[in-house]
């Protein structure tokens, strides 16, 4: 009989924590599934000397699962140069983007061309971007520390990736 407590305790449990992830309040903070991702070519430069700047370029590479003109990213604290960012299908043939928007609420960049993606195509999106070395502790900061042997103070560069969840990793494993 206990056994059974705790199988029902585990099944409400299981209830409830679907009911919260499937919320419209979280699902508007998950990007849409017309995309595919299949591999991210990222290039990151990181300046120490004096200003605590980065500048990159990351590569997208994926394939459209569903009919859109619009792709959807998770973006914040970078700045980006709207006109830079560029889409090409595999054949190399560039995709006109008629607009690069943010929702700075929701963390989110819009991507939108002025033709649909069609599904099963695979298409490079490349986004240039410069960012600062913050000290907030979120993302990719600096922080320092004084060694004791020198009595120098000492920087360090951290890189945190803050959103990895299981189901996105067992979605594209």
């Amino acid at each position: 009989m206990k056994f059974l407590g705790i199988k029902m305790i585990f099944i409400i449990a299981l209830s409830l924590m679907r009911s919260v992830v499937n919320s419209e309040e979280t699902s508007d903070f998950k990007i849409p599934t017309n995309f595919k991702p299949v591999s991210y070519e990222l290039n990151v430069t990181t300046h120490l000397e004096d200003k605590f700047i980065f500048e990159g370029v990351v590569c997208i590479r994926m394939i459209c699962v569903g009919a859109t003109d619009t792709i959807v990213l998770h973006s914040t604290s970078l700045n980006i140069d709207t006109k830079s960012v560029v889409v090409a299908n595999c054949g190399e043939n560039v995709i006109p983007v008629s607009s690069v928007s943010f929702d700075p609420d929701k963390e989110l960049m819009h991507v939108k061309s002025t033709v649909n993606f069609k599904p099963c195509d695979e298409y490079l999106l490349t986004i240039p971007f410069t960012g600062n070395l913050t000290d907030d502790l979120v993302g990719y900061y600096r922080s320092s520390y004084v060694d004791k042997e020198s009595n120098q103070t000492r920087c360090v560069i951290i890189k945190i990736l803050i959103q990895c969840t299981a189901q996105v990793i067992k979605k594209y494993k």
